[in-house]
């Protein structure tokens, strides 16, 4: 399982390396590839700065920190880390929640944040504390903060409950480029559904929501669509067609 892991880690290495990630335009920057627990995280760098945090399996490690951060928050997160590994999660969460408040890198507070919520939803089964820290990460990882929303409510079964806590996440927002991410979100689970008519009328809504003019500036950027989306909502469908399966008279 570990050499698959990998293998996956390095394949991504080497499709972003000739120029392209997921279908959108990487440009240079730097790849990291980390084998974290039962997944692959590989967080890519791009020209002007921008990470692109992913991880690869059902569970990566609770504690994610940022590709450069300073000594104090890394020391945080170590100590966050350590205590995970102890078992001391109310403590974890708590050193997390010193980076959150104290910190002036907002990144590392994002991260922080996620972390948080990766405790809440891996160690200590809190479905709901677990999306309300995923909706208080904002810069660097949003985008992965959303996903992991949408696996929240995978591993319990109720993708509905994902599509309504994206929904108030898309009525609090007043960024357009996070707007129609969660929107195209959205349609995604809808479609990995099968509500393909559900799916379409939250397709809708992005040209109604943002001019031509606004769309090609997000173009190319990679900001328009969740790097993670299409392997997170895979998920709900697939789950759908075992159950069939399993339960299909012999």
């Amino acid at each position: 399982m570990k050499a698959l892991q990998v293998l996956l880690g390095f394949l991504v290495l080497l499709w972003f390396c000739h120029g392209r990630l997921f279908g959108q335009e990487a440009g240079r920057g730097e790849v990291r590839v980390e084998v974290e627990g039962q997944g692959v995280r590989v967080e890519v760098r791009g020209e002007e700065g921008r990470r692109f945090p992913m991880v690869f399996g059902r569970e990566g490690r609770c504690v994610i920190k940022p590709y450069q951060i300073n000594i104090v928050d890394r020391a945080r997160f170590d100590i966050a880390e350590l205590l995970v590994e102890k078992g001391d999660c109310t403590e974890a969460i708590a050193e997390l929640m010193n980076i959150c408040q104290d910190s002036p890198d907002a990144t590392a507070a994002s991260a922080a944040q996620l972390s948080i919520g990766n405790i809440r939803r891996q160690r200590l089964n809190d479905t709901e504390g677990a999306v309300a820290a995923y909706k208080l990460v904002m810069t660097g990882y949003d985008q992965l903060a959303e996903n992991y929303i949408v696996a929240t409510y995978r591993d319990i079964g109720e993708p509905m409950m994902a599509l309504k806590a994206l929904e108030g996440l898309l009525k609090t927002t007043e960024t357009p480029v996070r707007k129609v991410r969660l929107l195209d979100l959205m349609a995604r689970v809808y479609h990995e559904l099968e509500e393909l008519d559900l799916a379409i009328e939250t397709y809708r809504r992005i040209p109604a929501m943002i001019t031509y003019d606004e769309a090609m500036a997000m173009r190319g950027s990679g900001a328009a669509r969740g790097v993670m989306a299409q392997p997170v909502q895979m998920n709900f469908i697939r789950e759908r067609h075992l159950h069939r399966r399993d339960n299909e008279p012999q």
